[in-house]
């Protein structure tokens, strides 16, 4: 599910780009807005989505290493990557350390919980948003999952 949400929405943004290279993708958060804890799959589904990214003939990521460093050494956080100020402060940190950035990847993660008598469901969702640094413009795509649990 996760690598065709990525595969959706790089395929949506490559028919807008002009670029004959390969396209730099920040991926700087993954948000947890479920009631549960992720644990240790958290980091599986960074992978799963970094992954899907560099399987891709148009897109490549960032080291979450330069990412990492490049938000503690401009000292922000990612809500304020959204300030034009803040987004040039952020992109030439990359940019100096060799890795110039095109795109910003923020994933969310919700869910929601329906019960009945003997039947619960949560239904769970990854929205993925890709934001392009320049001009703001950005696509966003969503998958789905539901889980049944019975008595």
């Amino acid at each position: 599910l996760i690598n065709d949400g990525v595969t959706k929405l790089l395929d949506r943004v490559a028919k807008h780009g002009t670029d004959d290279g390969q396209m730099k993708v920040a991926f700087v958060e993954l948000e947890n807005k479920t009631s549960e804890e992720l644990g240790d799959q958290y980091e599986q589904i960074r992978q799963f989505i970094d992954t899907s990214i560099n399987t891709s003939e148009k897109f490549r990521t960032i080291s979450d290493r330069f990412v990492d460093a490049a938000l503690r050494e401009s000292r922000l956080r990612t809500d304020q990557l959204f300030i034009p100020v803040h987004q040039r402060t952020f992109a030439g940190t990359l940019e100096q350390s060799g890795h110039p950035v095109e795109f910003l990847l923020f994933g969310t993660l919700t869910s929601g919980t329906t019960r009945g008598d003997s039947v619960r469901q949560v239904g769970y969702a990854l929205t993925l948003e890709l934001v392009h640094i320049t001009t703001g413009d950005n696509q966003k795509e969503t998958v789905r999952l539901r889980k049944a649990y019975t008595k």
